[in-house]
């Protein structure tokens, strides 16, 4: 998982396959279902304030919401990490952030991140754009448990711009 896309690792740490966040649904579905070796559950959603629509896959641990409409700075598609595994299948950052880690271990592995706290934190950016503001990214947002300190969430791609 990174700021852009996700990537399909070898055991030797080679890709095999990428995953842009800007990809047409249909393909990403079909090969997230080649990589975790079973077919999503399908849900629509209605519409929102927030949303005009949105079909949910559902992979034990991965879900991929796809909106009605998209653009390179707000894709379509967005995925969501509730597991370290789906069907045997590892899942985490770039950089090794994963479900079930130490929150802190990894707040302080990436300094200069943007943090609300050490709870809720991004990492694996990538510019996307620029504005009068600055640079726009998208990153991996990581957030975590107060309760336990074990990250519980990996969510991207997470905007650094907009409502």
């Amino acid at each position: 998982m990174h700021g852009d896309g996700l990537a399909a690792l070898a055991a030797d740490g080679s890709t095999v396959k990428t995953l842009k966040y800007t990809a047409r649904p249909a393909t990403a579905v079909t090969a997230l279902t080649r990589i975790f070796g079973s077919a999503p559950v399908h849900k629509k959603t209605g519409k929102s304030v927030y949303s005009g629509g949105a079909d949910i896959y559902r992979w034990k641990g991965f879900e991929m919401r796809v909106e009605k409409s998209g653009t390179k700075l707000e894709p379509r598609i967005g995925v969501f990490m509730t597991r370290a595994t789906v069907n045997g299948v590892a899942l985490h950052s770039v950089d090794g952030v994963r479900v079930g880690g130490s929150a802190a271990d990894a707040f302080a592995a990436h300094p200069g991140t943007v943090a609300d706290d050490a709870q809720a934190f991004t990492v694996d950016s990538v510019e996307v754009g620029t504005s009068a503001d600055g640079v726009l990214t998208h990153s991996v947002r990581v957030i975590g448990s107060s309760k336990t300190g074990k990250i519980t969430t990996l969510l991207a791609p997470a905007r650094n711009f907009g409502a």
